[in-house]
């Protein structure tokens, strides 16, 4: 039986915080960090070096946060391998305007950031490795760190993705499909017409739970399970088939043949008119009439859409709301729509003890990835 993996620290930054508590704390009051950019917004960064610096001191932020959090400075890491696994989407845009074919950014800042954490930690930082798949590319970091660690190939992993969706190309390919909103972010309500985009950076050390107990390391989570699967038709819209997404949440939510049902899921939720319901509907399909039992929200009224860096910084949200024993609501939620009927925490946070959360993800081109928190 493989050990349990545990979540010893987190960072985040967001346009609603600078840090974990920050953007708790604004979260549960309500606010939004969403608000109206002049139409030449994302054209002023398109040639602009303060593109790429911004998402670096985003991530290098919260992997300084992650780590002073799991302590893993202290002399009972000392001889602790590590490892960095490091979720980006898009940060080449703005290298191959500089050097089309001599310089990739993304493997600048996997050395910047390994050199990072070999000064910050104690221990050697062995190995690093880039996944990219859309959206759920956060959750997908964090599946195969947990494989490196049952794998033994490290000790310690740190988890990090970052998302700055400045350059005008990602902003205008979400305009040409119809996805971005001029109006409020309404996920799962009735006059929902779509996302706006948001930047920042999360960052999560795992270790095995006996790796931890040896140093009484805080224990934020128990990464229970988490798997990744895909879409079977249209890789964008899914072809309106939600019977992938809840095949894999029946998987992920099994344990030892035992059927858990989550006190609260964190939903992908981005306010399109298909992703909702799709989302809606595999929950049903997952869990019967007990769908309607569990508290549900979309943190991306209040922190836009982050693409890529999206699973791994709601993620942290929710262990939060874990352990606060509090659901985040979805703002802005103006009335049910009828394809989507279950509860989305409208408006306003709830009290409620969690003991297990889902969270999860679905990204264009057809890549769906769940994890369950305990």
């Amino acid at each position: 039986m493989n050990e349990r993996i545990v979540i010893s620290g987190c960072g985040l930054v967001s346009a609603l915080g600078n840090n974990c508590e920050e953007n708790w704390q604004n979260l549960v009051a309500g606010k939004s960090a969403i608000q109206p950019v002049d139409k030449n917004f994302f054209g002023a960064f398109r040639n602009s070096p303060d593109s790429e610096k911004i998402l670096f001191d985003m991530l290098s932020t919260a992997i300084e946060q992650a780590l002073a959090e799991a302590k893993l400075s202290s002399p009972a890491a000392k001889n602790l391998s590590s490892g960095l696994i490091l979720g980006l989407g898009k940060p080449d845009l703005f290298s191959l305007q500089h050097s089309p074919t001599d310089f990739s950014l993304t493997e600048f800042w996997n050395q910047k950031l390994l050199e990072q954490i070999r000064t910050q930690l104690s221990n050697k930082c062995l190995i690093s490795l880039t996944p990219v798949s859309a959206c759920s590319t956060g959750l997908t970091a964090l599946y195969l760190a947990r494989h490196w660690l049952l794998d033994n190939l490290v000790d310690i992993v740190i988890c990090a993705a970052g998302e700055s969706p400045r350059h005008p190309l990602i902003s205008e390919s979400y305009r040409q499909l119809g996805l971005l909103t001029t109006d409020a972010v309404r996920p799962f309500s009735s006059g929902r017409t779509g996302f706006a985009l948001g930047e920042g950076a999360g960052a999560i050390v795992l270790e095995k739970e006996s790796t931890s107990k040896k140093r009484q390391a805080k224990i934020s989570g128990y990464l229970e399970k988490i798997a990744l699967s895909q879409a079977r038709h249209n890789p964008i819209n899914y072809g309106g088939d939600w019977q992938p997404l809840a095949d894999l949440i029946k998987s992920v939510t099994t344990i030892a043949d035992k059927k858990i049902i989550p006190d609260y899921i964190k939903a992908h939720g981005t306010a399109t008119v298909l992703n909702d319901i799709l989302e809606s509907q595999a929950i049903i399909q997952a869990f019967g009439e007990a769908a309607q039992t569990i508290n549900i929200s979309s943190l991306k009224p209040a922190i836009g859409h982050t693409l890529s860096a999206s699973g791994l910084i709601e993620l942290i949200i929710a262990i939060m709301a874990k352990n606060n024993n509090v659901i985040p609501p979805t703002l802005n939620w103006l009335g049910r729509d009828k394809n989507c009927p279950l509860n989305y925490t409208p408006n306003n946070p709830e009290k409620r003890k969690i003991n297990y959360l889902l969270a999860i993800s679905l990204g264009f081109g057809g890549q769906i990835a769940a994890a369950l928190v305990n």
